[in-house]
């Protein structure tokens, strides 16, 4: 099972018209493997991101802090990494060379920008509800191709 899995993957990245049906279908075989493999935790927040991807709300935020993610408190370049996806990429990668035997082309800045653009539409739909100490909803909005993300406080 696993096998066709990995290759499911492996194409859908190289493929050159990605999509944001091929973004989410990529998540979820990750998600599938990560199970299998029964290493969310090692890639908590490539996990993260494949649930974004697939609930209507993340309340469940605990990776972030794990990994000395603060959004409330304050945007240093650790928060800046996670709200640009480079986060995202450099877990991708590391899963690609643990589980995939690294057979993912390496993505350049234009298809990085694209997969981005791609998660931002994705995920703009779900928000993060991050608590204690206070309740959060970080929320990504785009207008006039212009990502945005927003910071409700409840």
């Amino acid at each position: 099972m696993i096998p066709s899995i990995k290759n499911k993957v492996v194409n859908a990245i190289n493929s050159n018209d990605l999509d944001e049906y091929k973004i989410v279908f990529v998540l979820t075989k990750i998600r599938k493997i990560l199970e299998h493999k029964n290493h969310p935790r090692k890639y908590q927040l490539l996990n993260l991101y494949c649930n974004w991807a697939l609930h209507i709300k993340i309340t469940k935020t605990a990776a972030l802090k794990r990994l000395g993610i603060d959004i409330e408190s304050n945007i240093s370049e650790k928060e800046i990494n996670f709200l640009s996806h480079k986060l995202f990429f450099e877990q991708l990668d590391q899963f690609s060379k643990d589980y995939l035997s690294d057979q993912i082309e390496p993505l350049g800045p234009e298809k990085q920008t694209k997969i981005a653009d791609i998660l931002n539409e994705i995920l703009s739909d779900t928000p993060l509800v991050i608590e204690p100490p206070k309740k959060i909803h970080v929320l990504i909005s785009k207008s006039n191709g212009i990502t945005k993300w927003r910071y409700d406080y409840c």
